[in-house]
């Protein structure tokens, strides 16, 4: 097993990067030559604090969960990069044994990037409409999402610890599979009245929800699984089940 390598010395010809999760990695350098990180490439380095690109970077491809549930404080992602996959980054539940909430404070792009941009030290698409990736270790309690934001992305708030308030705004019509799961301090959740999707398991393990505006449950919101969706909320507030027509499981 691979599990307890510390330290690492990545060669300088390597274009893809790929296998060092779950080890017990405290730092890496990624060559220049690097071309794509691999999905979960480093996922679940619990250890790992630092991430740096050498200048002068090819890298345009950063898979899914490449570096989630890790200890990064920040990263900064190169200007070459144009593809970013889900849950890149994101925060781990604090339950897992061992693991710990996101530690993620801010996501810096090397000038020049003319896929992604960040707002606050949070990963956007460029054109504003998919929030990629919330930086789950700022200890803001309270967070509204821009307005022209169309799609919270798969883990994007999940392992966040500070936030209690997430207010969404008009323009979202989409919550992806676990945008907000394992965010034990998130208390309400702002929803708009506007027709929007939740997907799989998008609050899963919130475990302090106590409210979702229930004005707005009606036709407009369609839930995929509402069980999963709303798993291990134990303070949510009972939702009337002739808000949820097409939901049986609550009849």
């Amino acid at each position: 097993s691979n599990t307890k390598i510390s330290s690492i010395e990545i060669p300088a010809n390597i274009k893809n990067l790929d296998g060092f999760g779950y080890t017990e990695l405290t730092e890496v350098t990624i060559p220049a030559t690097v071309e794509t990180i691999e999905n979960g490439a480093f996922q679940g380095c619990r250890y790992l604090q630092k991430v740096e690109f050498e200048k002068n970077s090819c890298l345009t491809s950063i898979g899914d969960y490449a570096f989630a549930y890790t200890a990064l404080t920040e990263i900064e992602i190169p200007a070459t990069v144009t593809s970013i996959g889900k849950a890149f980054c994101a925060g781990q539940d604090t339950d897992t044994p061992g693991y710990h909430e996101s530690r993620l404070t801010k996501i810096i792009l090397e000038e020049g990037n003319t896929a992604y941009k960040t707002i606050d030290g949070n990963l956007y698409t460029i054109d504003g409409t998919l929030l990629v990736q919330y930086a789950g270790g700022k200890t803001d309690t309270e967070f509204s999402i821009p307005d022209g934001v169309t799609t919270i992305g798969v883990r994007a708030f999940s392992g966040t610890s500070f936030l209690k308030r997430v207010v969404i705004p008009e323009s979202v019509t989409l919550i992806e599979e676990y945008a907000f799961a394992n965010s034990p301090s998130i208390e309400f959740i702002d929803l708009p009245l506007s027709p929007i999707i939740i997907e799989n398991a998008a609050f899963y393990n919130c475990s302090s929800l106590t409210e979702i505006p229930s004005g707005l449950f009606k036709k407009n919101i369609n839930v995929t699984n509402f069980n999963s969706t709303f798993e291990n909320t134990p303070y949510l507030r009972e939702i009337p089940s002739d808000l949820f027509p097409n939901n049986n499981e609550l009849n």
